[in-house]
């Protein structure tokens, strides 16, 4: 109830705001841009304000674009990730609007935010370098090799990441 008063207050009508969303997350969306160097953005706002909506009913509602529903499903996901993470799977802008996107929905930032983000690097090990392995396996000894590449925070030896991901699928792991 406090937050359809807000949602009409703030939109005047505002229908689509969900019931996880807090009064104030749009204008929170809207400051923390600035601050972190990035222009406003209606799709941090929109999801900031999405709240409890199920992400179908927010597309059929709004008749967003496979693309556009993308985008938002990407932007909760890294929002909900460290940021070197986020940056490592969605990229470096991405991982920043999730940073900005969890402070809006208040969730701090860690103070280094930033620098996580620019520490993050592609996987040094390709598909090629687990030849061993094929299908499920594969997919799962790469799946162990990133998480250990980002747990090192990007540092991790080459060698150390296929022995890990050979490991995984040994089951030894």
């Amino acid at each position: 109830p406090a937050t359809r008063g807000w949602c009409r207050r703030a939109w005047g009508g505002g229908a689509l705001c969900g019931p996880g969303a807090a009064p104030g997350a749009g204008r929170d969306v809207w400051g923390a841009g600035g601050g972190a160097g990035a222009p406003p953005d209606g799709r941090r706002r929109l999801a900031a304000l999405q709240g409890g909506i199920p992400p179908a009913v927010l597309t059929d509602a709004l008749r967003l674009s496979r693309a556009e529903a993308a985008h938002l499903r990407h932007l909760a996901e890294a929002a909900a990730l460290d940021p070197a993470a986020a940056a490592f799977h969605h990229g470096p802008q991405m991982a920043r609007d999730g940073v900005l996107l969890a402070a809006a929905l208040g969730r701090p930032a860690p103070a280094d935010w930033a620098a996580r983000i620019e520490a993050a690097r592609p996987l040094p090990v390709t598909a090629a370098d687990l030849a061993p392995l094929s299908g499920a396996a594969l997919g799962a000894g790469l799946r162990r090799a990133q998480a250990a590449w980002i747990a090192s925070g990007f540092a991790a030896p080459r060698q150390a990441l296929i022995a890990a991901a050979l490991e995984t699928a040994a089951g030894k792991a």
